[in-house]
């Protein structure tokens, strides 16, 4: 379903999947997920399998989520902004999951907490631009690029915190 905004805040407890627009089809204008804490296995700051959203808010302010895509699932994004302020992320792709999560820009700002593997596009979903500015925090291995997908350019910024291992794409 098409919808303007959606304002997602989770304080505690267990989810599966959170998708930050809609499962099947619709427009979502603006996606906004807030994780004070709790633990999410995987979470979409986009729709599941159809439809579009122009952009995707994501912070994480505590807690532990596995799997983190700004985008979507199965379906595009235009612009994705994530903040890590605390706690932990296993996997944190910038762009959308599979072939059709395609994401124009991705903006990610690791302020603190813990990120395993930080990749500034898509696991399998194309990016145009990722921004990543390390400004605090740890990451073990980070990625301007994508996990198995292509992207056109890659903007790292190491402003403060520790990364073990950089790759620029």
């Amino acid at each position: 379903a098409s919808v303007d905004i959606t304002n997602i805040n989770i304080y505690s407890g267990k989810i599966n999947n959170l998708f930050g627009g809609s499962n099947v089809d619709g427009t979502v204008n603006e996606s906004n997920i807030f994780i004070h804490d709790g633990e999410v296995t995987t979470l979409y700051g986009g729709n599941n399998i159809g439809g579009s959203v122009d952009i995707s808010n994501i912070h994480i302010i505590d807690g532990v989520t596995t799997n983190l895509y700004g985008g979507g699932n199965d379906a595009s994004t235009t612009t994705t902004n994530i903040n890590i302020n605390n706690g932990i992320v296993t996997n944190l792709h910038g762009g959308g999951n599979n072939e059709k999560g395609i994401t124009t820009t991705t903006n990610i700002d690791l302020n603190g907490g813990v990120v395993t593997n930080l990749y500034g596009g898509g696991n399998e979903a194309k990016t145009t631009t990722s921004n990543i500015n390390l400004l605090g925090g740890m990451a073990t291995n980070l990625y301007g690029g994508g996990n198995k997908a292509g992207i056109d350019k890659a903007n790292i910024n190491l402003i403060g915190g520790q990364v073990e291992n950089i790759y620029g794409g």
